[in-house]
């Protein structure tokens, strides 16, 4: 015997959703759909970190090495061919000028004039890696702006691909935004692949870069539309997995191909199978039953209960969904006579509590945001091999996935202590990597894979405690702000490289999220406290008891 319903209780859709299954066999082969887009985002995402990498080389030598074939990078004879820099690194660009003569096997001194320097004609690297460094001709220091560029190219193109996507989402649907996404996305990164100068390149990159808004944003409301309010958390989590997944895969896939064109062409060639999810994934329910399609609604409750055998409550279900059908037309015409909108844009920007609240979640958004993508790009350039730190890096967020769960719920630590606490711990584990000594791989490990870890989880919190400051009817626009505002981090990610001749790039990571803790404290806890409906409960949040869920 299955336990009765109370069918005299009105049912919202999230109601719906519950009593035919929270997270049952059909939520299960959602979320297995969604794995794919997600897996795209976290590969493509990131790309930029191997297709750019500059790996050491220098000149080659005819005279000692010949034109051609394999060669040693560090003979015993370069220094008496090639100058070194500060660091004990063979120039980049410049060789010195060889004297008159015929080549001789073992380069004695005198066959090159050491005060005179001149270009390269041809290049020996490290390693057998291809990038663009090769194929576009950027080989000496002043090209480093442009191999910057190509990250920042992308993120700049999503500041306004992010509110289009969401614009189209809402008028078209998820689903449709989704796969529009996926499929063009993949269409420009295959693209990419077959360029062969810088220009075209970034131009595609500003393609690529706009469509990814396109394909992340839907995918994560598909999925958390799917689910019940008690059920988010698990699916935000799931979903963070997936996008870690493919960051794993591109460091594999780096590691295999050792070239950026294959490399670029692995994951963009399956993805346009992605045009099917016009017919196997189902639309959001919320957006179906929010857009007065009940029909279509009627038959995605049918499936779940189906798939779920929880068919004996569908009955029940479709009489509250046909009654609010029914109902429609009424309740928006009562919402035309309904008070208008209590909280605006200009009470926002009159209550200096709320601003100085979303000034500091800007900034910690920001700051999180470029450590996080900042570390990941420093995994590279550490000792040991750089593509086993790249996925220890991305293995690291599931962990802290995990752990964004249960930590924030503490009620010794809440939303505000352990975001302070994730940024402190960031921030110190930045700084202790700075002063160790450089050649102690193991620690350099443990510290930077501690600095990913907090940067992970204070990412989860960010957001949910972000979420929670502000009133209901502005939540998502502030939101949106605070996310808009927070790429500017991932913006000048790519630039550090550049800043790496000046300073130790950990000493600004370890200062920003060290920041970005002592400004968090200044806000309220909001762990077991009422959303905030109006300017006035959210500026109360912390001084009240009444904001306490009883």
């Amino acid at each position: 015997m299955f336990p009765a319903m109370d069918t005299t209780k009105k049912m919202d859709l999230d109601t719906m959703l519950k009593e035919l299954g929270q997270f049952g066999r059909y939520q299960l082969y959602y979320y297995f759909l969604l794995v794919f887009p997600i897996v795209f985002c976290g590969y493509t995402g990131l790309e930029y970190v191997f297709v750019t990498m500059d790996i050491p080389h220098r000149c080659r030598v005819p005279e000692c090495e010949g034109v051609s074939g394999p060669v040693e990078f560090s003979p015993d004879w370069l220094p008496r061919a090639v100058p070194y820099t500060e660091d004990e690194e063979p120039e980049q660009c410049w060789r010195y000028r060889p004297r008159e003569g015929d080549p001789q096997p073992h380069c004695p001194a005198d066959l090159f004039d050491t005060n005179v320097t001149v270009g390269c004609g041809d290049w020996v690297f490290q390693e057998p890696v291809r990038t663009i460094v090769q194929d576009f001709e950027l080989f000496c220091p002043e090209d480093e702006w442009k191999l910057a560029a190509v990250g920042s190219f992308g993120v700049l193109a999503s500041f306004a691909g992010l509110p289009l996507a969401g614009i189209f989402s809402d008028r078209f649907g998820r689903k449709t935004t989704l796969v529009v996404g996926v499929v063009f996305g993949a269409i420009s990164q295959l693209y990419l692949s077959f360029v062969n100068n810088l220009t075209t390149f970034l131009r595609a990159q500003l393609v690529l870069g706009f469509m990814a808004g396109f394909v992340y944003g839907p995918c994560f409301i598909l999925a958390l539309e799917m689910l019940s309010h008690e059920k988010k958390l698990l699916g935000s989590m799931l979903i963070n997995i997936y996008f870690c997944l493919g960051e794993v895969l591109l460091g594999l896939a780096m590691w295999w191909l050792q070239d950026w064109r294959p490399l670029l062409r692995l994951l963009s060639v399956p993805m346009l199978a992605l045009v099917s999810y016009f017919w196997i994934l189902p639309e959001s329910v919320r957006w179906l039953y929010a857009r007065g399609k009940y029909d279509e609604v009627e038959k995605i409750l049918c499936s779940i209960a189906e798939t779920n055998q929880t068919t004996h409550k569908l009955p029940a279900v479709l009489e509250h969904l046909r009654d609010h059908s029914m109902n429609r037309e009424l309740t928006l015409t009562g919402n035309e006579d309904s008070p208008k909108s209590s909280v605006s844009y200009i009470q926002v920007l009159q209550s200096k509590i709320i601003m100085f609240r979303l000034v500091i979640c800007c900034f910690c958004w920001m700051a999180i945001l470029f450590t996080y993508y900042g570390l990941t790009l420093d995994s590279v350039s550490i000792g040991g091999n750089r593509y086993v730190n790249f996925i220890l890096m991305s293995l690291v967020e599931i962990p802290a996935s995990v752990v964004s769960l249960w930590v924030p719920d503490i009620p010794a630590l809440g939303r505000r202590w352990t975001t302070a606490g994730s940024f402190f711990i960031s921030g110190a584990a930045c700084w202790a990597f700075w002063l160790i000594d450089e050649e102690d791989e193991m620690w350099d490990n443990v510290l930077i894979l501690t600095g990913k870890f907090c940067s992970t989880l204070t990412i989860a919190v960010i957001y949910l405690y972000t979420a929670e400051i502000f009133p209901t009817e502005l939540r998502t626009s502030l939101l949106a702000v605070c996310s808009t505002v927070g790429r500017l981090g991932p913006l000048f990610v790519p630039q550090i490289p550049l800043l790496a001749d000046y300073m130790n790039p950990m000493i600004l990571f370890g200062a920003v999220s060290m920041l970005g803790g002592l400004l968090i404290l200044g806000c309220p806890e909001t762990l077991n406290t009422k959303l905030p409906d109006t300017i006035e409960e959210a500026e109360n949040i912390g001084k009240t008891p009444e904001h306490l869920h009883t």
